[in-house]
C-alpha cells in the first residue's frame, strides 16, 4: 500500500517505442524501495542513485516465486520477465 508510480526512477522507457517491452516502476513513499516490473529480459534502465551506499538488489521470478541476488546489476537472470526490488 506504500507504493506510488515512479517512472522517473528509469533513465528511459523500452515502451516508448514498443508497447509490448513497458517497464512498470514504483517506489515506496519513503523513496527507499524501488520494485520495477520488466516484460522481457534484458538490461533495465535504471536512473543511477546519488546515494553514499550501494543499493540491495534482488530478482524475483514472478513465474516461479523464487528470488536472486543481483549478480548482474539491472541485467535480467534470463530474457523472462522479471521484478527488480531494489533498497536503499
Amino acid at each position: 500500500h506504500e507504493l506510488r508510480p515512479a517512472p522517473e526512477t528509469l533513465s528511459e522507457q523500452p515502451g516508448a517505442k514498443d508497447p509490448a517491452k513497458f517497464v512498470a516502476a514504483s517506489a515506496t513513499t519513503d523513496g527507499k524501495t524501488v520494485v520495477i516490473y520488466t516484460p522481457v529480459g534484458g538490461a533495465v534502465p535504471v536512473k543511477p542513485f546519488v546515494d553514499d551506499r550501494e543499493p540491495e538488489i534482488e530478482w524475483f521470478n514472478p513465474r516461479t516465486g523464487a528470488k536472486k541476488r543481483g549478480d548482474d546489476k539491472y541485467k535480467t537472470p534470463d530474457d523472462q520477465d522479471w521484478v527488480l526490488v531494489i533498497r536503499k
